[in-house]
């Protein structure tokens, strides 16, 4: 992903299918990663999770609820309809950022914290993936662990530049 002219070019692909990307990731959100994280036994994570929950919530206009187990909430059932109204509205050059963002981490709501600037790619990493994070503090990892996160974190990273930058034309 680290040319400009091949972003260019995934943005066109993903800003000519919108509509139906929109439909994929809004049926997406009921079953979003950052949902369950609350089951987790680090506290520290369940808050985050709840913080990060929150706010997008009030990005998104949605009511997305923590799961309590493994099925899928009944009320983030509901909420994908919402979901789906705030992602036919963005920009295509930030639907494109989210949509990128959201299939990396399988999570449309860390992305439209992401591409609102309210969480950064570290942080959007270490939210996403909390639990494996903390089984390789527990029992190390291998280097093609290291190598796919360094990936996942580097096209983050970039991702980010572009947000930061304001706009993937500008030359």
């Amino acid at each position: 992903m680290s040319d400009k002219g091949n972003i260019r070019e995934i943005v066109h692909l993903v800003a000519m299918k919108k509509p139906e990307l929109v439909s994929v990731l809004a049926s997406f959100a009921a079953t979003d990663t950052i949902l369950y994280l609350g089951q987790l036994s680090d506290e520290n994570v369940k808050k985050k999770a709840e913080r990060a929950i929150g706010c997008a919530n009030g990005i998104m206009n949605t009511q997305f609820v923590a799961a309590c187990s493994l099925g899928v909430e009944k009320e983030n059932l509901i909420q994908q309809r919402k979901a789906e109204i705030y992602l036919q509205g963005l920009d295509d050059e930030i639907f494109a950022v989210l949509y990128l963002v959201a299939t990396e981490l399988r999570s449309v709501l860390i992305g439209a914290l992401f591409v609102n600037q309210k969480i950064t790619a570290q942080e959007a990493f270490q939210l996403t993936f909390a639990e494996e994070l903390e089984q390789q503090r527990r029992w190390g990892k291998d280097d093609v662990v290291k190598l796919r996160q360094k990936d996942i974190m580097d096209k983050l990273t970039e991702l980010e530049a572009i947000i930061n930058a304001g706009s993937l034309f500008k030359n």
